[in-house]
């Protein structure tokens, strides 16, 4: 199946599967004789799964590691996606912890800001105790 058509089943552009062929996302795809790339039905699945693996957030170089791994072995999905899923939850978590401590801050400040009415009361901003 050419480009366009696996765009139209995978839901992805061109682009995309261009980008992905060229990170080594889909493995060797085939050449017809007049030199246009034959992607086979199987990538559809692969698709899938590269988009899901996207949607909760990996790397492309973390996926591009599981596709490799993939190719290389039978083992299943779930043995080879444990780690990296651990890593995106760790830094899932450290993320919110920063934008929770951020949120924090904002409100303190909004607090003072509205509190004090006209006048610029902001103590926990440099600018203003400059000012």
């Amino acid at each position: 199946m050419q480009i366009g058509e696996l765009g139209r089943q995978s839901g992805l552009s061109r682009d995309t599967l261009r980008f992905y062929e060229k990170e080594g996302l889909l493995g060797k795809v085939p050449r017809l004789e007049n030199g246009y790339r034959d992607y086979p039905p199987e990538l559809k699945l692969r698709l899938t799964w590269i988009s899901e693996l996207k949607a909760l957030g990996l790397s492309i170089s973390d996926i591009k590691a599981l596709t490799s791994q993939q190719d290389k072995s039978s083992g299943t999905h779930c043995d080879s996606l444990r780690e990296p899923l651990k890593n995106r939850l760790k830094r899932l978590n450290e993320a919110i912890e920063e934008l929770e401590t951020m949120r924090s801050k904002v409100r303190i400040q909004l607090n003072e800001c509205e509190e004090d009415g006209s006048e610029m009361h902001c103590s926990g901003l440099k600018f203003c105790r400059d000012s």
